[in-house]
């Protein structure tokens, strides 16, 4: 008796991933503090809203008091667990101006509340930014108007209002079009807005003015992605990674792109080191590597990885269906004749294909800020 496969090429739902937060909880103490905790992210980028990969030290304030601090990691977060309230945040660092946010407001019926804070690089600190990191020169010496109405934007969609963050991103092109960070935010709200060929067209002009730009060029990865074309997903995912080994929803989309390209071997190691990143929420990394494994009738370790993913992802919209699949599995090997001179009932030996050991991605050197 034949057995079925366990499962044939499992469509993902790849999610955006938030950084591993650290538990750090205040005291009820905290004004207007309820019983209630909240994660709060706080993204520390540059006053042109590229990231800071180098640490910078983040203190919580309460009560005009540092209370807790932390330092952000290599995408520019740091995470506290606090209670509802109202609270400060001072950033500061080697190469930037210390800054004291503005008091800002904590719901605690929010599980999570972010906020950006936006900080300026010591004079001595630019040149050596803009020669070593993957921020272009254009976007650092932006016009002051084309950086207000771009800010104004930025504040526009985080209250969810869409077409004023159009106009003022717009606006901010209009002044300086050169201005790749706001061509990323308009092809974003393009993309809530339904309007996909528009926000292609705006995640494309960002990464011609910046071709190290790793946001803009995941955009448009996921647009690829999205309309099923697999080769220009790999193409945009890979430039990526240049930039940024440890990105692991990028490793975990290309890897997908990547099988469905018929690239086995490389799908099964980006999918190994999407997972070997430790970011959460990549369990869908197993079902790669297992649909590889199968492919090459490696049910054991095809088993292995599909058990991990169950283990990781227990309530998911597939964990029934993969579960199912094992048990069909199983009973077929049941049902197998017995070797000769064996015992009735004895299973055969699935044939172990050994898979290409992929070591964790190593630690790379990342701009200085």
């Amino acid at each position: 008796m034949t057995c079925r496969p366990i499962a044939a090429f499992f469509l993902l739902a790849l999610l955006a991933v938030p950084a591993l937060a650290q538990d750090r909880s205040l005291p009820s103490t905290a004004p207007g503090a309820t019983n209630r905790s909240v994660e709060l992210r706080i993204r520390v980028t540059l006053s042109n809203d590229h990231p800071i990969s180098k640490p910078v030290r983040v203190q919580l304030m309460v009560s005009g008091a540092p209370s807790f601090d932390t330092f952000t990691d290599d995408r520019g977060e740091a995470n506290f667990r606090v209670l509802g309230g109202t609270y400060r945040v001072r950033v500061s660092g080697q190469d930037i101006e210390d800054l004291t946010s503005d008091v800002f407001e904590v719901d605690s019926l929010m599980g999570i509340h972010q906020e950006f804070v936006r900080v300026t690089l010591k004079p001595e600190a630019q040149a050596q930014f803009s020669a070593d990191s993957s921020v272009a020169v254009v976007d650092i010496n932006v016009p002051r108007k084309a950086q207000k109405e771009f800010n104004k934007g930025v504040d526009s969609f985080r209250k969810d209002q869409l077409p004023e963050a159009k106009s003022r991103f717009e606006a901010a092109i209009a002044l300086y079009p050169q201005y790749a960070t706001a061509y990323n935010y308009l092809g974003v709200v393009e993309i809530r807005a339904g309007a996909t060929a528009a926000a292609q067209a705006a995640f494309e002009r960002a990464t011609k003015v910046n071709d190290k730009y790793a946001d803009a060029l995941l955009n448009l990865g996921k647009i690829m992605y999205q309309q099923k074309k697999y080769p220009e997903t790999e193409s945009a995912l890979l430039r990526v990674i240049s930039l940024e080994p440890q990105n692991a929803l990028a490793l975990a989309m290309l890897s997908h792109a990547q099988l469905l390209n018929g690239k086995p071997d490389l799908a099964l190691a980006n999918a190994r080191r999407a997972h070997a990143t430790g970011v959460a929420h990549m369990a869908s990394a197993h079902l790669i590597a297992a649909n590889v494994l199968e492919a090459r009738h490696d049910m054991a370790g095809a088993l292995g990885e599909y058990n991990l993913y169950l283990a990781e992802a227990p309530n998911s919209p597939a964990a029934a269906r993969i579960k199912a699949g094992i048990d069909r599995y199983q009973k077929a090997q049941m049902q197998k004749p017995p070797l000769p001179g064996g015992k009735p009932g004895e299973k055969t030996a699935a044939p172990v294909v050994a898979s290409p050991a992929t070591a964790a991605p190593a630690k790379t050197e990342k701009p200085k800020s």
